[in-house]
């Protein structure tokens, strides 16, 4: 199924500390570098959300966008997580003309990765514009309310070792540990 996923920026504090990263790194540079580490830290989050496979850490608002509802009878599959709230589901109906599904016509499961939405039993998913290639647009929240320790340790590895290549002007390796700790919060999703 050809899905595009629309995500707003973080635009909250870093998931790791600046005072943590300096601290790793070893920094006495006062406030100097403070712009470029919190990029590096920006950067390892990012990182660790995709090589996770959708594991958002940093709470923000996303659209995925896609071709048809599935089936009537499938739910449709949320394509990162954990979803704490879906905001709206829309749609361009046969008119080309951009509605909203009532809340009422359809329920959400958002115990798990992936989460799920699907019609109410007596509903039907509404007919939907046959030539724009994704008419129906479901937006959510997704991320953690807590973060977990070794996730914040996965994002510090990952910066650090950033920080290091950048100052020997080498590439970026990235760490096992690193690899390792993506592994275990892998959703398998593979969407992002």
């Amino acid at each position: 199924m050809n899905k595009s996923l629309q995500e707003t920026e973080y635009d909250g504090d870093p998931i790791v500390s600046l005072d943590a990263l300096k601290l790793r790194i070893g920094s006495n540079n006062g406030t100097a570098e403070d712009d470029d580490l919190l990029i590096l830290l920006d950067t390892a989050r990012k990182v660790f959300e995709r090589t996770a496979n959708g594991k958002i850490v940093a709470t923000r608002t996303f659209t995925q966008w896609q071709p048809c509802w599935k089936s009537y009878f499938a739910p449709v599959r949320l394509e990162v997580g954990p979803v704490l709230s879906i905001t709206h589901v829309k749609y361009y109906d046969v008119d080309d003309v951009l509605q909203e599904v009532d809340t009422g016509d359809y329920a959400s499961d958002l115990t798990g990765i992936p989460a799920y939405l699907w019609m109410l039993e007596g509903k039907e998913w509404p007919t939907l514009n046959a030539y724009r290639p994704r008419p129906v647009g479901i937006t959510y929240t997704a991320g953690m309310a807590t973060v977990p320790n070794d996730i914040k340790q996965a994002i510090l590895l990952l910066a650090a070792s950033a920080y290091y290549a950048n100052q020997s002007a080498e590439d970026v390796p990235i760490p096992d540990g690193f690899q390792r700790l993506c592994n275990q919060h892998n959703t398998g999703l593979g969407g992002f």
